[in-house]
């Protein structure tokens, strides 16, 4: 058939089209594709989904200064463990 092509040309073109507009006949093949394929219109689906977050996070950066931060107590718990590691580590492996 003139308009059909596999699924690994599909996802390309779903790919290909977030970045730049796609010719008219390969945007006529891909929506055949997508009326006709079970597997693809569920990628394409994904495919919304990861470019519409990347436009969100692009748009909305995440703040440093509003991220939570470790209390010194969990700080001081961390500095304690990787200590007591490090000594058990020293007491096995004498220099």
């Amino acid at each position: 058939m003139l308009f059909m092509i596999s699924c690994r040309r599909a996802s390309k073109l779903m790919s290909k089209k977030f970045d730049q507009p796609l010719n008219i006949n390969q945007e006529l093949r891909l929506r055949v594709h997508l009326m006709i394929c079970k597997s693809c219109p569920r990628l394409h689906q994904q495919f919304e989904i990861l470019h519409q977050a990347g436009q969100h996070f692009t748009q909305h950066p995440a703040d440093p200064l509003n991220e939570p931060a470790l209390t010194p107590a969990a700080k001081q718990r961390i500095l304690q463990k990787l200590q007591d590691v490090q000594t058990a580590t020293a007491k096995k492996n004498p220099d």
